[in-house]
């Protein structure tokens, strides 16, 4: 049975991974291939509340880069992949952990910082997989809708949400293996989440916490602005240093502890 904790942990997780894949792969489709008929019809002509522009980052639904940045990769896209991957790095340890598997699987002969490196490589693999299932649907519907944003760009933000996503998910890995609690985890876990989200959105209006923003893993996945830009090769580098320094708490903190369930 663990004769690898990767595949074991992707056996686990398939069915998750399929019925996430379609329901974003659907999702995408709805939102992107409709905004050619949206912008025809003049319902992204509507001027939005100033809040909204504050919350959200600069609103441009007219053109396809403003379309797709606003909708899907600052909220729709982001938020579903951002809870997958979260809900995927809470029960990896701290899930087996309240079940009283932890022990078990333990009790073969792999190690605990192997345990954890494998649940965090197939946690990076799933979200990766969710990634390019969401790359290709938005590709795919962009080019239906003719919203004219390269598909390497579209790549690229995609490339930054889904270290995004692991970086939030090896956060909930880290909390887990730290606490042995899965619902601390994911609470823990979506209220950094939606902390450094707003710090990203909001640090810039207030004079002096502008520094603020560069705290946020979302100032790295979006802040080069890759559906216009391309790839920020730096932004992506800071966002793998962040998901591997995670990692490694989560190995620190399963062998500090006692294991009893």
């Amino acid at each position: 049975m663990l004769r690898s904790v990767f595949t074991k942990t992707l056996y686990d997780a398939r069915k998750m991974l399929l019925w996430w894949s379609l329901a974003l792969t659907g999702t995408m489709l709805v939102y992107v291939a409709g905004h050619k008929q949206y912008v025809e019809a003049g319902f992204l002509e509507a001027e939005m509340p100033e809040f909204l522009g504050a919350f959200m980052g600069k609103l441009d639904f007219a053109s396809g880069a403003g379309y797709l940045n606003a909708t899907i990769y600052t909220l729709l896209g982001s938020v579903l992949v951002v809870i997958f991957a979260l809900m995927l790095g809470a029960r990896a340890i701290a899930g087996d952990e309240e079940s009283g598997m932890l022990d078990v699987l333990l009790a073969h002969p792999v190690s605990r910082t192997r345990f954890v490196l494998e649940r965090f490589a197939a946690l990076a693999l799933a979200v990766g997989v969710i990634g390019f299932v969401m790359w290709a649907a938005v590709s795919a519907a962009s080019r239906f809708s003719e919203m004219d944003v390269p598909i390497v760009n579209i790549a690229a933000a995609t490339a930054g949400l889904t270290l995004l996503g692991i970086v939030i998910g090896s956060l909930a890995l880290a909390v887990g293996a730290l606490t042995g609690r899965q619902a601390l985890a994911a609470g823990v876990t979506a209220f950094i989440a939606l902390a450094a989200f707003l710090a990203n959105n909001l640090a810039p209006m207030f004079e002096g916490l502008e520094f603020v923003q560069r705290l946020s893993p979302f100032y790295y996945y979006l802040g080069g602005d890759p559906l216009r830009e391309g790839f920020d090769v730096g932004g992506l580098a800071v966002l793998t240093a962040a998901a591997l320094v995670l990692a490694g708490l989560a190995v620190w903190g399963l062998n500090r502890r006692d294991i009893a369930v």
